[in-house]
Parts: C-alpha cells; structure tokens; sequence
C-alpha cells in the first residue's frame, strides 16, 4: 500500500504492472487443471504407493470434470485478470469477471463484467473463483466468512493475489466443512506459511511457495521496462504503469 507521504507528494510512480501476467496466468491454469482432473489426490496415492481409481475420480471435494464448459470467475480484470480470463476462453471455459469499473460494453472472452456489488451473484455461479486484484485497503479481505458462504460447495477458490485478499481462517473453516470443494493457494497472510497452518494438511489443498510470477529472464524484463519508460518520460510522452495514487495501483483500461 501507497503510504500517505507517497500519496500527497508531486513524485510520479510507476511499476512492473503486467510483466508476470503471462506465467502468473499459466500457473494459475495448471492448478484449475488439477483439479478438474484431480491429480492433487493422485499425488497423494502416489506418496502413498495406492492404486485407486475410483478415489482420483471420486476426488477430494468434487469429481472429475473438464474446463471446457466449466464457469470461471475472476476478481480483478487488469493484465493478470486478462490473461487468465483469455486463456481459460481459449480451453473452453464460460468466463465472467469483477471489477472495481465496469466497462461500458462486455466484449469476449468475458461473457459479463460486473462491480463489486454483483461479486456474491459471480461467486454463486463459478465452478473456479479466481482472486487477481491488487493489494489495497479496499480488497483486504474482500473474501471472507460472507463471500465463501456465497459459493458453491463444489467450486474452488485460486488465490494468486496477494494473501491479505483471503480470510485465512474463514478458508479454513469452509474446507475443513466442505462448504467449498477445495483451494488453490500461491500466497499467503504470512509467508513463510507458518508449519502450524492446517492448510498443510488439507486434502482439498494445493500450496505454491509465492511462485505464480516466476518467470525467465525477470530482471532482464524488467529493466526493459525501467529503460523504456525512463526514455519516456525524457521526452514527455506517457509513462507505461502509471499508478493511480488514489487506487493504489495503475489504471488500466481492460
């Protein structure tokens, strides 16, 4: 979060808005993939040297089933948000998003774009509830006891945001209850996630250690982009990732 030094100063912000969006997004569609094909429970078997077919179909929180079809909603519609809700179309998936503005016109791959007043009707209707907004004081715990209630019992939630974005312990109690089928997590309210958090045990669990926007050559991207829009604002022309003081983040136009 911006601080209010930062907020009321002249300076003019930038930030690598978008340059992990592509293996962010990938990481994201490996975890819907894995659970609509439930090899978080064949992993388990694996460990445990189990031959059983019927308990990989059956599954942790919910059976078999594939994306093409499967109704995907994602919070957050900037470069990140964009990129899932693309690639998922691409596979077959129904794709509707939220955010903070609604466009004046829903085009594809998005089947509706609502605001955050129509979240809980997006939450209800998705098979894959994807979480992609930024940090800010207004998404800190955006889903909590109310909004995993509004969910279905066989949907899941990906959190590739920011761990502050989840109640944690609301998550936990709702797949310890089955409310919802089952969670995949890249981030965390602390991090390290601490060897006491029941979400190492879960079965309808799938942990990655903050690694969604790991990518090749990061530094050498972004130092591309510190390059261009230093060469930018040189010569007066509009900065990429401008951020929004008041938003927190950079306003895009998606």
């Amino acid at each position: 979060n911006l601080t209010p030094a930062i907020r009321a100063s002249q300076i003019t912000l930038t930030n690598a808005s978008g340059l992990a969006a592509v293996p962010k997004a990938e990481h994201l569609i490996a975890l819907i993939l894995m659970f609509c094909r439930n090899l978080h429970v064949a992993y388990r078997l694996q460990e445990a040297a189990r031959w059983d077919r019927q308990s990989v179909m059956a599954g942790a929180g919910a059976p078999l089933r594939e994306l093409r079809g499967s109704r995907v909603g994602i919070c957050g519609l900037g470069p990140i948000g964009i990129a899932v809700a693309e690639r998922v179309a691409a596979l077959g998936a129904v794709v509707r998003g939220v955010r903070r503005r609604t466009p004046p016109a829903v085009s594809p791959p998005f089947d509706a774009v609502v605001g955050p007043g129509d979240l809980d009707t997006v939450l209800g209707w998705s098979d894959f509830v994807v979480v992609a907004v930024p940090q800010t004081a207004e998404t800190d715990r955006m889903i909590g006891r109310r909004e995993l209630a509004a969910m279905r019992s066989d949907a899941y939630l990906i959190n590739i945001a920011r761990g502050s974005v989840v109640d944690e312990a609301a998550l936990i109690d709702a797949l310890q209850r089955g409310a919802i089928a089952g969670a995949g997590l890249d981030v965390f309210a602390d991090e390290p996630l601490p060897v006491t958090s029941a979400l190492w045990k879960l079965p309808n669990v799938v942990i990655t250690p903050h690694v969604a926007g790991a990518m090749p050559r990061y530094f050498d991207r972004a130092l591309d982009l510190f390059v261009d829009n230093f060469e930018r604002f040189r010569s007066g022309r509009p900065l990429r990732n401008l951020v929004d003081k008041d938003a927190g983040y950079p306003i895009h136009n998606a």
